[in-house]
């Protein structure tokens, strides 16, 4: 690559509309500056990345937003209550700081479509807004295993009874057979945060090895809400 080709990121409409070129170009300019003899440049290859993802989870939320208010969905003005306005910034806050991958994206996103919905009472505000704060300390990996649960729960696995699963071991097994990897340890490794955070029940006996499974899979009535509104507006 050679110095008249590089970008000049001090230049903010220069860097803009280089963003809005088709990602195959911006790949192709990042693979020269990866490849090249400028390190500053290097530096910020991956402050580049970092904003790509933002501008498109910026640009979908905005589309959205906007789709909705036509549809009469939510609020036309959706930063009405002092609760609306904190959680339009923590959303804000989370895609700028944190550039979630698409899972906790749309994860969080439901959350708040939730919370701007029309004729909305203050106390579903407030049940809203503890659900993002608890929803942002999930991963995208513990977001997914909590999704199966509540699809196993929803019988969307053929053949599955939840009351029927009696072991921790068979509760992994089978969570791990819906998201399709079979591999019970990695649903372990996952585990162990969703029953910090209250949202499945904890393992039983002196060696772990029983669950209270039921009807709910182990899912907490905290669990059940979560899941409710993290895929309410997918």
């Amino acid at each position: 690559m050679k110095d008249k080709d590089l970008i000049n990121f001090t230049d903010t409409k220069s860097l803009m509309k280089f963003l809005q070129e088709p990602t195959v170009k911006i790949a192709e300019a990042l693979t020269g500056i990866l490849a090249s003899d400028f390190k500053d440049w290097k530096l910020s290859a991956g402050k580049i990345v970092q904003a790509v993802i933002k501008g498109s989870l910026l640009t979908q939320l905005g589309r959205e937003i906007e789709k909705y208010q036509e549809e009469g969905k939510i609020k036309e003005d959706y930063l009405e209550s002092d609760i609306d306005r904190a959680s339009f910034k923590e959303l804000l806050e989370f895609i700028d700081e944190e550039v979630p991958d698409e899972i906790r994206f749309k994860a969080i996103k439901s959350i708040f479509f939730s919370l701007i919905v029309k004729d909305i009472t203050e106390d579903e505000e407030l049940l809203s807004y503890q659900l993002m704060q608890i929803c942002k300390q999930l991963s995208s990996a513990e977001i997914l295993v909590l999704k199966a649960v509540w699809d196993m729960v929803n019988g969307k696995m053929s053949g599955f009874t939840p009351s029927a699963v009696t072991g921790a071991d068979m509760w992994l097994s089978n969570v791990a057979k819906y998201l399709g990897h079979n591999i019970p340890n990695l649903i372990e490794v996952h585990e162990n945060n969703l029953m910090k955070l209250n949202l499945i029940s904890g393992r039983t006996y002196n060696d772990r090895s029983g669950i209270r499974a039921g009807n709910d899979f182990r899912l907490t009535a905290l669990g059940k809400k979560m899941c409710e509104f993290i895929t309410k507006h997918e």
